[in-house]
């Protein structure tokens, strides 16, 4: 149900879904989103950011930061979803 081709579309049901079983594709999808609901310039680097949904919801705001320039605004934006089934935190 999920593909894993490149289009951007591929993971774009992750807010359906709690984070605990987002696959990498729904997280790239989310990463995506918080890019530009954050307004962060640039691209995000994917080879730091290659991450599962049980990956993204033990990861400390220092792993976020760790990983990306903007990581407390990515920890920001993923400890504020609001989604169905949210067990993460």
């Amino acid at each position: 149900h999920v593909s894993h081709t490149g289009d951007s579309s591929a993971g774009a049901d992750w807010m359906f879904y709690s984070p605990l079983i987002w696959t990498k594709a729904q997280v790239q999808s989310w990463l995506r989103w918080a890019w530009k609901q954050c307004n962060i310039p640039g691209e995000y680097d994917l080879g730091k950011l290659d991450l599962t949904g049980p990956e993204l919801c033990v990861a400390t705001i220092e792993e976020f930061q760790n990983r990306s320039e903007h990581g407390g605004l990515l920890y920001e934006a993923f400890t504020k979803l609001d989604i169905p089934q949210w067990e993460c935190k």
